[in-house]
């Protein structure tokens, strides 16, 4: 979330992080690279609780559902909407607190798969000031697509407490890996550096879990969100003017992935855009913009 005060830096910082994108745009890419179609506007999200969305995540378990949540300053809720952004549910996580939620990622449970999970990351911080950041995992609920709208409190959540190995950090971008089960952190970068940090195998949710830093990725300045697809080919990072797309190969590491530089991927222009999802095949993108009523963007997008 960024506050008024620093609105000037924001786009001063944004519009290099364009400039940045526009060069690497020149690089040979990748023959794995998605291509994708102009993103259209496929709906509005339509209601008045969702002011900041921050989070996003495309429904594996309930086809047709976009999961969404606010930035910080919100009660510690997701929303179920259609890809219409019709809503169909609001529910609350028992157990949980929404200090600065800022993304939601899909994953398995357990290493075992046994259920898919929603994962929300209290990972925002822009103070760089908070000793410990928070992820929680609850077990996705079954969406109704008609009928009667949902208010429904979820039980069973999972809190993770976990610190950085150095020092504090921003961050708005949570991935899990869909193969491992293995939460990564991103870093927002505005220091000029975004960091990749993982999860302990296994982690113990009644423990303090050290992260491990992955790698340095090139400057992103302003990283605001990022997926994984559910087959586990690509991961896409975004900032608030354009995208990044990291084809994995079969068999490859987050680690060995995140060493490759990534394929260049335009857009929507939306005004501090902080969500990004991947769908449930792996190559449809959608993308929204915080504000009130904001417009739902997505694009159709298949290999070369």
């Amino acid at each position: 979330m960024i506050s008024l005060n620093r609105s000037r830096k924001f786009w001063i910082t944004a519009l290099t992080a364009g400039l940045a994108a526009v060069a690497l745009a020149g690089c040979p890419l990748p023959e794995e690279c998605l291509q994708c179609s102009s993103f259209e506007t496929v709906g509005l999200v339509s209601t008045g609780e969702i002011l900041e969305c921050s989070g996003l995540v495309a429904s594996q378990t309930n086809p047709g559902i976009l999961w969404v949540h606010n930035d910080s300053g919100n009660t510690a809720r997701l929303f179920a909407l259609t890809e219409d952004g019709s809503l169909r549910g609001t529910y609350a996580i028992q157990g949980a607190v929404a200090y600065d939620w800022e993304d939601l990622a899909w994953g398995p449970c357990s290493v075992l798969g046994w259920a898919d999970c929603l994962y929300i990351g209290d990972i925002g911080d822009n103070a760089h000031a908070r000793e410990r950041v928070q992820i929680y995992r609850i077990e996705e609920p079954i969406v109704p697509l008609e009928g009667p709208l949902v208010t429904e409190t979820l039980y069973g959540v999972e809190r993770f407490d976990c610190e950085y190995p150095d020092v504090p950090h921003d961050a708005e971008t949570l991935l899990v890996d869909p193969e491992e089960g293995i939460p990564y952190i991103a870093t927002k970068g505005e220091e000029g550096r975004t960091a990749v940090y993982r999860f302990p195998a296994a982690p113990d949710p009644y423990a303090i879990a050290i992260l491990e830093l992955v790698t340095d990725l090139p400057t992103r300045s302003w990283l605001t969100a990022g997926d994984v697809a559910p087959d586990a080919s690509r991961v896409i990072l975004r900032n608030y003017l354009t995208a990044f797309d990291y084809p994995r190969s079969v068999g490859e590491s987050f680690e060995q992935m995140f060493l490759k530089p990534p394929c260049f991927l335009p857009i929507a222009l939306e005004l501090q855009g902080e969500a990004l999802a991947i769908g449930p095949s792996s190559t449809e993108v959608y993308t929204i913009p915080e504000g009130a009523w904001a417009p739902i963007h997505y694009a159709d997008c298949v290999l070369p």
